[in-house]
């Protein structure tokens, strides 16, 4: 099994009919957390298995920000250690599109690799290689937004990317399999000038 049909195979499956357009080093918005919005999650994953959480009660939010880590990275033949936050379109109305960040240890060893995926046909599509890498138990922001129709926003420490999307979003999915993905906290909110 090929390591990039390995890491596929860690997230849930997305779809994306989108395209990327560029890296955008600014932000001009700042982000403001909604009441009863913040979680902290531990997807503590044994090796060869997947876990997820997923937040579907998105309406009036339009942004999530998390502070992340990885505390363990495990040894499996058949699954990379790899952890996804994704937003997820409607699987009816779009076809189940998706975007995010994933991030995995290559041929399971240090650092951990981290990206933009997009998910189309069941496909991750690779479109942009985050610089920063992590080491075990490093912390890092994320901090995705689609408070502009037709635009994702995922920002990655001190990295920014922006996707042009054609659908709505109606959850977003956090995934791990063999490691253990913190979010200390992950917060939804919104987006202010």
């Amino acid at each position: 099994m090929t390591q990039n049909r390995r890491r596929a195979l860690v997230a849930i499956p997305m779809l994306l009919a989108a395209t990327l357009s560029g890296v955008r080093l600014l932000r001009a918005q700042s982000f403001v957390p909604a009441a009863g919005q913040s979680f902290y999650l531990d997807l503590d994953t044994y090796n060869g298995h997947a876990s997820a959480w997923r937040h579907s009660d998105l309406a009036m939010l339009t942004a999530l920000r998390a502070t992340v880590s990885v505390p363990r990275i495990g040894q499996d033949p058949n699954y990379l250690p790899a952890f996804t936050i994704a937003l997820e379109g409607d699987a009816t109305a779009s076809g189940g599109n998706g975007a995010g960040v994933e991030c995995f240890a290559q041929n399971n060893q240090l650092p951990i690799i981290c990206r933009v995926v997009e998910f189309k046909g069941g496909t991750t599509v690779e479109d942009y290689k985050f610089q920063e890498t992590l080491n075990l138990s490093q912390k890092v922001d994320i901090e995705i937004s689609w408070a502009t129709t037709g635009s994702v926003i995922i920002n990655f420490g001190s990295e920014s990317y922006t996707a042009q999307v054609a659908w709505s979003v109606a959850s977003v999915s956090d995934s791990s399999s063999t490691d253990e993905l913190i979010a200390d906290p992950i917060t939804f909110g919104s987006l202010s000038h």
